[in-house]
């Protein structure tokens, strides 16, 4: 837990960005001071809030870090709440609302809203994160189980019209993070709890 504790903050001092507190890709040269790659990626951070939510899972509430991991949960969920559109889903590119809709991301990003709700890491306030997820999800899958566009699990593209053609259809990757998603999100209904919830 140490170990991942140092990896996980030390990337986030990297690559968060100051505006958004969305990460970018990868460090270098850019508009910011340590990235080199264009467009904050939906899919990267849908794997860094999956991630987070797993270690939470696993981590002793006595471990010096747990309040920081939280706390940096919490921010992701917050930036996630204010700055994703309210169609379509996760964008490829969460700063570029006209990019395609991400199938996997939105997944992972409904899952960890959801179970972040269900576990009671972040307030009830942030379900319709979770319960619009699952609305996106029912547009982007479809009832034989095809979903529509994910992006490819590479990021780090040197343009922002790269991303454009940076997709795969039906991708095997996004079944079990939709399912995930569909499982918590089925949990937080069931348990009653709403976004007025105190």
């Amino acid at each position: 837990f140490d170990v991942a504790c140092a990896q996980l903050f030390g990337y986030q001092n990297w690559l968060e960005d100051p505006i958004t507190f969305f990460w970018y890709y990868a460090y270098g040269v850019g508009t910011h001071r340590r990235r080199r790659t264009p467009g904050l990626w939906g899919l990267g951070n849908g794997y860094c809030f999956a991630a987070i939510a797993g270690l939470l899972d696993h981590m002793p509430r006595i471990h010096p870090k747990y309040v920081d991991i939280i706390c940096l949960f919490r921010r992701i969920a917050e930036a996630t709440h204010k700055y994703l559109p309210v169609s379509n889903g996760c964008t490829q590119l969460l700063d570029d609302y006209l990019s395609t809709a991400c199938t996997l991301a939105t997944a992972q990003l409904t899952y960890a809203y959801a179970k972040g709700i269900f576990k009671g890491w972040i307030p009830p306030e942030y379900y319709p994160g979770a319960s619009g997820g699952i609305y996106h999800l029912g547009t982007l899958v479809d009832r034989a189980g095809n979903s529509l566009s994910s992006s490819l699990p590479t990021g780090g593209l040197d343009t922002l019209e790269a991303y454009a053609t940076h997709l795969t259809q039906n991708d095997p990757a996004a079944f079990g993070p939709i399912l995930s998603a569909c499982a918590f999100g089925a949990a937080c209904e069931s348990s009653g709890i709403r976004y007025d919830s105190m």
